[in-house]
C-alpha cells in the first residue's frame, strides 16, 4: 500500500487529493502490480492483479494566480505540509503548461512568473519527499488509461475543454511528450485560417461564451448556456450544433494525424458534449474515412482524473519523468 498526494495546480484553484494505492486480489500487498505500467487497472490478459485506489482526503484552496508562481508556491507548500502527518510517500503535481523531460515547466500561461520555476526540485528540498511534475492533461489521460475506459486501448487521445483546450497523446501504450514537452497542444490548432481562429478560439468555454454573445446579443457563461440546452432552449441547442460542427473538424484533423482507437474528453465544458455529438459525428461521416466515425469518443467518468493521474505518476512508473 502507498499513500500519494496528487495535486492539480490550476489558474483558479489548487486541488490536493490524498490517495492510497494498493493491489487487488491476484497481486497482494507485496506485489509489483503498481510498479510497472501495463499491469493495474489495464492489466494484460492472464493477469488478475490490478492497481486500485481510494481517496482518503481532499482539500482545495484558491490559487491567486495573479500574485505570481513564487508566491503561489508558498501556499502550495503550506498545503502539502498539511498532509505530511498522513504518511505520504510521494507527491505528484499536474501543471497547466508544457513540461520537458527535466521536469521543470517551461511556462504556465495562466500564472505569471512561472518560466522555468523548478517546482519539483524546490518542493523536494522543502518536504524531503520525491515529487513528480507533469502536464495536467497528460495526468488526465494517464488516469483514463489506467483506471478508466481507456485501459482497453493502446492508442488514445485526451482532450480537456475548459477555459482553454488541452490535449495528450498515448500511442502504443507510450505517452508522447516530445523533447520540450509541448506535444498535444491541440487547442492551438488553426481551424479558421481566414480569421486565424484555433480550436480553442472556437470551442473552449471562453469561446462558447463569446460566440453566444456575438450571435444572440446575450451574455451568459458556458455553464449557463449548457443549462439552457438542458432545458431545451432552441437557441442554445442550435448554438451547440454549430460548436459541435467546429469541434468535429478539429477531431477529424486529430483522427487523420493519429488514428486513435479511443478519444476521451474532460473538463467542465465537455459536459455539453451530448449537445455537440450529433453535428460532430456528421462531420466525421461526411469528411472522414469510413473508419473515422467508428472511433469511440466519450466523456470521462472519472472524477478528479487530473489529481489521480498526477498521484499515479508519482509512484515512479514508466510514464513518469
Amino acid at each position: 500500500m502507498a499513500k500519494v498526494l496528487g495535486i492539480d495546480l490550476g489558474g483558479t484553484k489548487i486541488k490536493a487529493v490524498l490517495y492510497e494505492f494498493g493491489c487487488a486480489p491476484g497481486g497482494g500487498a507485496d506485489s509489483d502490480c503498481c510498479s510497472e505500467f501495463g499491469v493495474g487497472a489495464g492489466a494484460p490478459s492472464g493477469s488478475e492483479a490490478r492497481c486500485e485506489f481510494k481517496i482518503l482526503r481532499l482539500e482545495k484552496i484558491n490559487t491567486g494566480a495573479g500574485r505570481g508562481l513564487p508566491v503561489v508556491y508558498e501556499d502550495l507548500l503550506t498545503l502539502v505540509k498539511s498532509f505530511l502527518h498522513e504518511g505520504i510517500s510521494a507527491v505528484g503535481i499536474g501543471v497547466p503548461g508544457p513540461v520537458p523531460s527535466n521536469g521543470i515547466p517551461l511556462k504556465m500561461p495562466n500564472i505569471p512568473d512561472s518560466e522555468n520555476f523548478d517546482i519539483a526540485g524546490k518542493l523536494e528540498r522543502d518536504t524531503k519527499l520525491p515529487v513528480s511534475v507533469t502536464n495536467d492533461v497528460n495526468c488526465f489521460l494517464i488516469a483514463e488509461k489506467v483506471f478508466g475506459e481507456g485501459k482497453n486501448y493502446k492508442d488514445l487521445l485526451g482532450i480537456t475543454m475548459g477555459t482553454g483546450i488541452g490535449g495528450a497523446i498515448i500511442i502504443n501504450n507510450e505517452l508522447v511528450k516530445s523533447r520540450d514537452g509541448v506535444a498535444g497542444e491541440f487547442g492551438h490548432m488553426i481551424l479558421d485560417k481566414q480569421n486565424n481562429l484555433s480550436l480553442e478560439n472556437l470551442c473552449s468555454g471562453t469561446a462558447i461564451a463569446r460566440r453566444f454573445r456575438e450571435t444572440s446579443g446575450k451574455s451568459f457563461c458556458a455553464r449557463e448556456i449548457h443549462d439552457m440546452a438542458i432545458n431545451k432552449n432552441p437557441d442554445a441547442l442550435e448554438f451547440y450544433r454549430q460548436i459541435g460542427h467546429d469541434f468535429g473538424i478539429g477531431i477529424l484533423n486529430l483522427i487523420l494525424c493519429f488514428n486513435p482507437e479511443f478519444i476521451v474528453l474532460g473538463g467542465a465544458t465537455s459536459r455539453a458534449f451530448p449537445f455537440m455529438e450529433e453535428s460532430m459525428r456528421k462531420v466525421l461521416d461526411e469528411q472522414g474515412f469510413e473508419q473515422s466515425n467508428k472511433i469511440k469518443i466519450v466523456r470521462t467518468k472519472i472524477s478528479g482524473a487530473g489529481t489521480l493521474g498526477a498521484a499515479y505518476l508519482a509512484l515512479r512508473l514508466p510514464f513518469s519523468m
